[in-house]
């Protein structure tokens, strides 16, 4: 859906998973990009959510991944 920009759609299925697993920093980064695409003005919190529950990853997160 990020690959597609239907970020609206995006942002409901990340949301959706982060009710499940609140901590995903793969949902995380997931509904950050959607809410950049968006100019979401929560962008700035899921951004320091997702550094925060990524910190210790030895990969780089890219929307080409999702």
């Amino acid at each position: 859906l990020l690959r597609a920009h239907r970020a609206t759609d995006a942002a409901q299925v990340f949301r959706d998973d982060l009710e499940r697993n609140p901590n995903s920093g793969r949902s995380l980064f997931g509904l950050w990009q959607a809410q950049l695409m968006n100019r979401d003005r929560a962008a700035a919190t899921t951004e320091r959510r997702y550094r925060n529950a990524w910190k210790h990853a030895d990969v780089r997160l890219r929307i080409s991944d999702f």
